[in-house]
């Protein structure tokens, strides 16, 4: 039997979990205030690193790997990428006469946001009953159809036929799910990504004629 990981339950987790939330407000705090361009980006790869461990200690697999393989292998590189056409890299940008009502709703947000998280009453693994549903999440279990719908059924060993739950294997049903019922959604975001990418990088070949 895999035992899954609780978080709450684990000193470790937990430390690691505090520890990197911070580095990544601390690390996010220097992304909007670095006057150096390229220090900026540096800066914003770094985030997306943290972001990344924060999706392997909730069992995210799959997500932890997309966050480093798409935003820090690719946008990371992009941004770097693009800082290097600005002549002013170290120089960056002159501070804007709005950075004080900017800052105070950034701040308004972000306490608007704590706010919204204490008072939502969250849904842990302990509130559900159902034994079919924990399998389905933490355990094993196999798909039986009826009246044209597939119901998930507990299973007490893992053999032909039977699946790992969500949280034990999320990498494989993530991965079903983009290629099946998510493949037009997902072709569309990287239309849009390519053609961002295509729009910067004709952006900045016409600054630079000029």
């Amino acid at each position: 039997m895999i035992e899954i990981i609780n978080m709450s339950g684990n000193f470790f987790i937990d430390i690691t979990f505090w520890v990197v939330s911070f580095l990544i407000i601390l690390g996010s705090f220097y992304v909007v205030t670095a006057r150096n361009i390229f220090r900026g980006a540096i800066g914003l790869s770094f985030v997306f690193i943290c972001v990344a461990i924060i999706f392997f200690l909730l069992n995210a697999e799959f997500l932890g790997v997309v966050q480093i393989l798409v935003y820090v292998g690719a946008v990371s590189v992009l941004i770097a990428f693009a800082v290097m056409f600005i002549k002013d890299v170290v120089d960056g940008s002159k501070y804007s006469k709005y950075r004080l009502l900017s800052a105070f709703l950034c701040s308004f947000l972000f306490f608007v946001l704590i706010f919204i998280s204490q008072v939502t009453e969250w849904n842990s693994m302990d509130s559900i009953e159902n034994e079919d549903a924990l399998a389905g999440l933490e355990g094993f279990y196999f798909e039986e159809s009826e009246s044209g719908s597939i119901l998930i059924k507990k299973a007490e060993v893992l053999s032909d036929g039977v699946n790992k739950g969500v949280f034990i294997n999320s990498t494989l049903s993530i991965g079903s799910s983009l290629i099946s019922n998510f493949l037009i959604p997902l072709q569309v975001i990287g239309f849009i990504l390519i053609s961002a990418l295509i729009g910067s990088l004709t952006i900045i070949r016409q600054r630079r004629k000029q």
